[in-house]
This record gives C-alpha cells, structure tokens and sequence, in this order.
C-alpha cells in the first residue's frame, strides 16, 4: 500500500503517463473526488476511465454506474465529468444514460441540457431522452427549445415524445405547432403525444386542434 507522498508522487507520475492521449480532466476529477478509496482502487478507477481503449472506458463507466459504486455520493460527480469530457460518443451516451437513472435531478437536467449545444447529433439525442426522463419545469423549458428550434430530426422527434407527459397549454401549443414540422417522425409523434394528452384525434389539423382545446382546457390543463 501507497502512503504520504510518496502515494501522491506515485499517483500523479501514473497520470501524467496514463492519460497523455485520453482526457486529463476526467483523471484529476477523480483525485480529487475519491480521497477516502484506496490507492489501488484508485489507480485502478483511472486507468479504466482514461484508458485509451472506448471499450474499456465504456467498461468502467458501466462498473461505477451498477450495483454498490452506484450508491457512492462522487458517482454522479464522476459520471457527470465523463459526460463533459469524454470524446467518445458511446461513452458520453452510456455516462448520459447511467446518470440519469443514478441521479435524476435539477443538476443532471441542467447539465444534459449545456451538453446539447455544441454537441454531436447523437449526444444532443442522448441529452433529450435522458432529460425527458427527468420530469421538471426545466426539462420541460429544455425540450420544448430542442422542439421549436433544434436542427435535427431525431431529437426533435424524442422531445415531441418526451413532452407527452406535459399537461400545460405551451407544451400543447408547441405540439401543435410541430404538426407542420416538414419531418413524419417529428409531426407524427407530435400527434401522438397530442393524442396521449387530450384523448382526441384530429390528425394533423391543427384549427381542429386548436379550436377544441380552447373549449376543453379547464380539463385538460393543469396550469
């Protein structure tokens, strides 16, 4: 067993060579988050997460995020650096996945929703599932922007989706909106989460819809 300076000698020389072609960011943020492990369990944690194989940084990613690591308190501090700093797109969407289902709340929601922008199609897919997972005014806000606005169709397909579980006349009129989206997945589960909210099916036609929400909205609204 490592101790004193020596560890903290021993520890950082490992870095500075584990980590010259993988993320700097992720190997510090575990120093500095897990000062109570073991220096071999330390060690260890580093070199799975900064490895330069995907794989096995996806492996590591999956180890901390199931089981007993998963109740540890840096977990979600771990898991969220990975998310911000990890460039392989598997890993960031496994970090995505497994943190929401460690730490839904108000932080992992505003993080997921920074990570979109800037970000890959796939990453910005990822965020908005995950985010949909998480039901808050935030999420809520975020995917009615990623609806309105975003340049992909796949995400703004799953914020439709996602904005099913919204009972609020913004999240409807936003749907209804989407109904003319030029993409059939996005206009299509715009209709459907429409549907799952009023009970009612007026296809794409949104005066139809429009008209029988402003006669029926004490019912449906909860704002």
């Amino acid at each position: 067993m490592l101790s004193g300076c020596k560890t903290t000698k021993k520890l950082h020389y490992f870095l500075s060579e584990s980590t010259r072609k993988t993320n700097h960011h992720i190997s510090e943020a575990i120093l500095k988050l897990t000062p109570e492990m073991s220096d071999k369990k330390k060690q260890a944690l580093i070199e799975q997460l900064t490895n330069n194989d995907p794989d096995e940084r996806r492996a590591g990613i999956m180890a901390i995020s199931h089981g007993k690591p998963s109740r540890w308190k840096v977990t979600p501090k771990l898991l969220s650096v990975v998310v911000k700093n990890d460039h392989d797109q598997l890993a960031q969407t496994i970090a995505i996945e497994r943190l929401v289902v460690v730490a839904p709340n108000k932080e992992v929601v505003t993080l997921l929703g920074d990570t979109i922008k800037n970000s890959s199609k796939g990453i910005q897919l990822a965020c908005v599932i995950g985010i949909g997972e998480i039901a808050s005014p935030k999420s809520m806000a975020i995917l009615q922007e990623q609806l309105n606005y975003n340049d992909h169709d796949a995400v703004r397909r799953a914020a439709a989706t996602a904005l099913g579980s919204y009972h609020k006349k913004s999240v409807v009129n936003a749907l209804i909106k989407a109904l003319n989206d030029d993409a059939f997945e996005v206009h299509y589960h715009a209709r459907l989460s429409l549907i799952g909210i009023c009970g009612q099916d007026f296809s794409y036609d949104d005066a139809l819809w429009k008209k029988w929400i402003m006669q029926n909205e004490d019912a449906i609204f909860t704002d």
